[in-house]
């Protein structure tokens, strides 16, 4: 991400606060290390490692993606890192939106239960399975499903994106179904499973491909404005994008969307 510079603070370093309350806890900054180590042979190392930085850190810890645990759940204690964390930390579960329609609610909030975790983030993550060749095909019932696991575990599910950002479409349906936190993702995993198995003349035309799909910086700040009572965080920011190129077209689209924000909306977009 991109932080717009002040040239003109009118304030003391002393009183810039970061803290934020984050799943009702308090974090020393609006930070999160999410969600990267789900199945690994390292899983665990790792897990407890990011854990305990986080803790120094004061920032909230997600784990990667639980599912190995519904048919090996020897395996727990690899995500079991509330020891690391402490009882102020923030710790999340996590599971995809494939198994979210296959199990009820209760089998889903056990997976944070098991691990003491104040919540579970559910993760969006269509494209990246359609460019695996073993990964999953089918999608429908994600929102019912999301619905009935926010009305058994309130205020605790945080829906995120894998890497190829949120539509205001998939926004408004996240705000119907319930979901108070929202992670709109940014570059992520599918950008490299997307080469996969590809003979190399065709990998860069693939990256490309993948490249397109994914919503932007810009775009993901834009279409928050749909859902603005949804916490957001903002899309990471590619390395290599020209940023001012990115905040005119995100600009021309505010112009043109009905009901947008206009010139004066789209001039506080970095």
């Amino acid at each position: 991400m991109q932080l717009l510079h002040q040239a003109l603070p009118e304030r003391a370093l002393a009183d810039v606060q970061c803290a934020v309350e984050f799943f009702g806890k308090r974090l020393q900054a609006p930070l999160m290390i999410t969600s990267m180590t789900g199945g690994a042979e390292r899983a665990g190392e790792l897990n407890h490692a990011l854990a305990a930085a986080a803790e120094q850190a004061g920032v909230a810890f997600a784990v990667g993606s639980q599912r190995v645990l519904l048919k090996n759940p020897e395996y727990r204690a690899d995500f079991s890192v509330r020891a690391e964390l402490g009882a102020d930390g923030v710790l999340l579960g996590n599971i995809g939106a494939a198994q979210l329609i296959q199990l009820p609610p209760g089998a889903i909030a056990q997976l944070a239960e098991d691990i003491d975790a104040d919540g579970i983030c559910v993760h969006l993550n269509a494209a990246h399975e359609l460019a695996q060749d073993e990964g999953d095909r089918s999608f429908g019932g994600v929102v019912d499903a999301l619905a009935a696991l926010v009305e058994a575990m309130p205020g605790r599910v945080l829906v995120k994106e894998t890497g190829a950002g949120l539509s205001p479409e998939a926004l408004a349906l996240l705000a119907g179904s319930g979901v108070q936190y929202i992670d709109v993702g940014g570059a992520g995993w599918h950008l490299l499973d997307t080469c996969r198995g590809l003979p190399r003349a065709y990998a860069g035309g693939q990256r490309r491909g993948a490249d397109i799909w994914r919503l932007g910086r810009a775009d993901g700040v834009f279409d928050r404005g749909r859902a603005p009572h949804l916490p957001a965080a903002v899309p990471h920011h590619r390395r290599g994008r020209n940023p001012d190129r990115a905040g005119r077209g995100a600009r021309d689209r505010l112009r043109r969307a009905p009901g947008g924000a206009g010139a004066a909306g789209a001039a506080s977009l970095p």
